[in-house]
């Protein structure tokens, strides 16, 4: 599965898998046409204000298909935020960190119920619609993405439950800088472990994972810091239940 929630794509590099045929990728990106990229720069670690974020590795898939007893409709929400809420005087590292794990939990509940927000009068759908509201401005194009894309996915018959608690979706920002008061820009990088299922079935559709790499943009609009946009550089695809490979990724539990 690819990362998601950018606003330009790269074109993505499949890693080598010998004795198997690659799963075509259902590219959640899907924003505008996707444009390739030269190499980037080495991503720099952020230091001390840059704590590893905490995240458990995600189970193998079974190869039978067959969905884990585990998955309902309604897919339990992971593991409580590893970050607290920056204070003032905190880094730029330390406010890309908040932001991020913010991001990835609101990301994680809405593709667990991607047609929540189609169903009218539905509540879950209201709350999911607030709760992106606080972390990505109602106004960007990264906003608007996102729910196109969940309206894709949900048109589909798709869906991506958490599964052991694993949050499908995980940014990690390695460089950040002060660009004024209420502006910090940083560089990130993605693992996309999440496996996207047939709803209805359970059965396997998409077991691909992404590693990503790109920049962003933090804003403090009224007091709160929100994701301003989310633009991916490189994509790689990897093979099914590869760890986390970012910097910066904790790794302490097994």
């Amino acid at each position: 599965m690819s990362g998601v929630g950018w606003i330009r794509s790269a074109s993505p590099r499949r890693a080598p898998r010998a004795g198997a045929t690659w799963v075509a990728l259902v590219l959640l990106a899907g924003l505008t046409s996707a444009c390739g990229t030269g190499p980037v720069e080495p991503l720099r670690p952020l230091g001390d204000a840059s704590a590893p974020r905490a995240t458990t590795p995600g189970a193998a898939t079974d190869p039978t298909g067959t969905p884990p007893a585990s998955i309902t409709p309604s897919a339990p929400e992971p593991a409580g935020p590893t970050t607290t809420a920056p204070e003032p005087g905190d880094g730029p590292g330390r406010i890309v960190a908040d932001v991020l794990d913010r991001y990835d939990r609101v990301l994680a509940r809405l593709h667990a119920d991607p047609a929540a927000m189609n169903r009218p009068g539905d509540p879950v759908g209201s709350e999911l619609l607030g709760e992106l509201g606080r972390v990505v401005p109602a106004g960007a194009v990264l906003f608007d993405d996102i729910r196109s894309q969940l309206a894709g996915r949900a048109a589909r018959g798709e869906s991506i439950p958490v599964e052991d608690r694993q949050l499908p979706y995980v940014h990690h920002g390695i460089d950040a800088d002060v660009e004024g008061a209420d502006r910090v820009t940083f560089t990130w990088c993605s693992w996309s472990p999440g496996v996207v299922r047939d709803t209805a079935t359970g059965a396997v559709v998409d077991d691909t994972v992404g590693q990503g790499t790109g920049t962003g943009v933090a804003e403090r609009i009224d007091g709160t810091w929100m994701l301003a946009s989310l633009d991916e550089s490189t994509l790689d695809l990897l093979p099914a239940g590869t760890a986390d490979p970012c910097p910066g990724a904790d790794r302490s539990r097994p």
